[in-house]
């Protein structure tokens, strides 16, 4: 099923530009950062405050290898500043913790490799950069924080910016302005924003400096409020400054539209000469953690280690904030007092339930919300929150395929606020025709780190929103809408025919090509989605899913596949474990391999015509789950060399 192009009206407020003071000010950040990169460590702590530790977490101790071995290349290219801290701290292989679960476990690593006087009068940032990537496995082998982002102000040496440049540069106006503590960010997501140079005020600063959590909230369409979390507000008669620091009543967590109504979180804008009047929220994005939480957040974790069940700072830390929910925490409290019915409520629930540094009084006013929700508001009853409302700001997450390809093509509060380029690293750089040339420079087609051989071209109409990026192409390509190609390596071969003057990248596909070691040897797999594929989702049902927007019951058949060939033993069927795609030697074969089998499945279903043929064989068949254990992450990055030095040498 086709989705309709909705991202710039139902995610962002006044999104078809973004203000100057925000380009200006994201400007300056970028060339501050910059100027770390080539400073000595002197020069950083007088002109540009860096964080005192970095950490990127990873899922397992094999992930964690692969982000370490990524982040040699990115220091030893230059790309972090000389003295910067940047570890990799994954999650214990034996459960999973979520993203405060996570946090807590950095914590309590840092404090055990450099001490506890270190841990809170430090500045540290964490980045949430763990996970499968299921919504975009493009990733799943390298990690969301290494996608590209050509944002022309952080380039070096000519190649393009990821998003670890972008995550390192964004918050360095929050190192300057917050104290001891840890930020709290994720690898897919990029706030675009603007601090004024007389913010913060003595008494906002104050304000920050006596919170114990500190976030930010961006005006925010009813549509992402439901997705995300919301702050409700202290209601105000009159607009306030665009950039300021409030209490917070309450937190809602992926709301629906009844209950942000009924909570007072649904704010209306007034009517500008430039957008009618509208309905929004504030959303959340990143928040800080001051180091006097550390105690008794820490000595919960030790409490709970193991975690029987992730624990999600989104869902079960914040929402236990607010000054609403802090008041009814207090009357609970003294209402369990007075009626002493602690031991009874106690006896009704599992020991597990509860931590063991709450007394009796306190467990009893636990009730049927989440347990770790329910300990969270007795622990943090006596703590602050703080919001800084940044009215200018866009919130911009890059999780799924869609969400990709739309962000970096369409938003264009994303690409102005960034300053991103829709060309960069490619050779030669007009392989397209000169009548689509303006398509580009409206930065609806974006080109990255691409090589072009002699026969090599893109053909596309006006308006056709495209992502091609690590990539080597030699023969004549037309593109559709809606399109991800990464990592792949479209050329003639003698095992292929072609039906066709040029091939066609179907309407909302998405390749890429992952290299694996099988039985010590390296070989390659392309896999296909549709750019609108759930692969998260799973049934016991197999008609229920859908590829393509074709069932899956069909798709088999048309390939000519039973089920239990390609998901054997599994108990629930999804696309993330559905075994589809063939291996192949070379990473050209596997794309044309994995490229015939959706043309014949879009022929049976639509009529497609067919552009190219070869010979399907394969001992065996992978899934995009297959391939996150299998990646060989060194193959990989071999084969990117190899696309550098020639693009190196096309310069």
């Amino acid at each position: 099923m086709e989705l309709p192009r909705t991202m710039e009206s139902d995610h962002c407020l006044n999104s078809s530009s973004v203000s100057s003071s925000v380009v200006n000010f994201m400007r300056a950040n970028f060339n501050d950062y910059k100027l770390l990169l080539c400073s000595s460590p002197s020069v950083k702590a007088d002109r540009v405050p860096f964080w005192d530790c970095v950490v990127l977490t990873a899922y397992d101790s094999c992930q964690q290898r692969g982000i370490e071995q990524q982040l040699k290349l990115f220091r030893d290219n230059g790309r972090v500043p000389k003295s910067a801290d940047i570890r990799v701290i994954a999650d214990p292989d034996t459960c999973k913790l979520g993203c405060g679960g996570s946090t807590l476990h950095c914590l309590r690593e840092l404090q055990r490799a450099k001490g506890d006087a270190w841990l809170r009068s430090s500045k540290v940032l964490i980045i949430h950069s763990g996970g499968s990537s299921q919504r975009l496995p493009s990733y799943s082998a390298q990690g969301k924080i290494f996608a590209p982002m050509p944002v022309a102000g952080l380039t070096v040496g000519g190649e393009v910016p990821l998003m670890l440049d972008v995550k390192l540069a964004l918050y360095l106006p929050l190192c300057r302005l917050l104290h001891s503590g840890v930020l709290i960010v994720g690898s897919d997501h990029i706030e675009t924003y603007c601090l004024p140079q007389h913010f913060p005020s003595s008494s906002e600063a104050e304000q920050l400096a006596s919170s114990d959590v500190v976030a930010l909230a961006h005006p925010s369409s009813l549509a992402i409020g439901e997705g995300h979390g919301v702050y409700v507000l202290q209601p105000r008669r009159a607009p306030g400054p665009s950039v300021r620091v409030e209490s917070v009543l309450e937190v809602l967590q992926k709301p629906s539209r009844a209950l942000m109504k009924e909570k007072g979180a649904i704010v209306s804008r007034a009517a500008t000469s430039d957008e009618a009047a509208q309905e929004m929220v504030y959303s959340d994005s990143v928040f800080w953690l001051s180091y006097r939480l550390y105690d008794s957040l820490l000595s919960w974790y030790t409490d709970h280690t193991p975690l029987q069940e992730e624990f999600d700072a989104y869902a079960h830390l914040l929402p236990a904030f607010g000054d609403n929910v802090q008041s009814n925490s207090e009357n609970n409290l003294r209402s369990d007092h007075c009626h002493e019915k602690t031991d009874s409520i106690v006896n009704e629930r599992p020991s597990s339930a509860c931590p063991k540094n709450l007394d009796k009084s306190e467990i009893g006013k636990i009730s049927e919300e989440h347990p770790f929700l329910s300990q969270m508001k007795v622990i943090m009853r006596s703590r602050s929150l703080k919001v800084i409302v940044l009215e200018s700001s866009k919130f911009h997450h890059l999780g799924s395929m869609r969400e990709y390809v739309d962000n970096l093509t369409n938003t264009m509060s994303l690409r102005e606020g960034l300053g991103l380029e829709n060309i960069v690293r490619c050779s030669p750089e007009k392989a397209w025709n000169d009548t689509n040339h303006s398509s580009v420079a409206k930065n609806t087609v974006v080109v990255m780190e691409c090589c072009f051989g002699p026969s090599g071209k893109l053909d596309f109409e006006s308006g056709i929103h495209a992502v091609i990026e690590w990539s080597y192409i030699d023969v004549p390509v037309v593109l559709d809408d809606d399109i991800l190609i990464s990592n792949c390596t479209i050329r003639s071969d003698s095992s292929v025919t072609f039906k066709q003057p040029s091939i066609k990248l179907f309407k909302g596909v998405c390749m890429h090509t992952v290299p694996i070691k099988d039985d010590n040897t390296v070989m390659y797999v392309t896999c296909a989605l549709s750019i609108d594929d759930d692969i998260k989702a799973s049934s016991h049902d197999l008609s229920r899913l859908s590829y393509f927007g074709i069932d899956v019951i069909t798709v088999l058949k048309g390939l000519g596949y039973k089920a239990e060939d390609i998901f054997g033993s599994e108990k629930k069927f999804s696309l993330w474990n559905m075994r589809l795609f063939p291996k192949a030697e070379s990473p050209c074969v596997s794309f044309w391999m994995c490229y015939t089998m959706i043309n014949r499945l879009l022929n049976d279903a639509e009529g497609c015509p067919l552009y190219a043929n070869t010979y399907i064989q394969s001992d065996r068949l992978y899934s995009l789950k297959d391939l996150a254990a299998l990646k060989d992450l060194d193959a990989l990055l071999r084969d990117r060399k190899e696309l550098e030095e020639k693009l190196s040498a096309s310069d």
